[in-house]
């Protein structure tokens, strides 16, 4: 949470992987996206980052991470 509204002050555009990051309690997490969302910062699941990394299927880099995905 810190980091990435260290990095929005910065002027960068922070996205958080929702389904990469954990609290000590699910409240605390779930307050802290919450935080996060209204402060602008892009919420994405590792799918949607990897996919968007990607760009397309059918590649050989794209074969290679789709056993990952699964």
């Amino acid at each position: 949470l810190q980091s990435a509204l260290d990095l929005v002050t910065a002027g960068l555009q922070p996205f958080v992987v929702v389904d990469a990051v954990t609290s000590r309690a699910l409240s605390s997490k779930e307050a802290a996206l919450r935080r996060l969302a209204a402060n602008g910062i892009e919420l994405v699941t590792t799918e949607m980052a990897i996919f968007e990394w990607l760009e397309r299927a059918g590649t050989d880099e794209f074969r290679a991470l789709l056993p990952f995905i699964k």
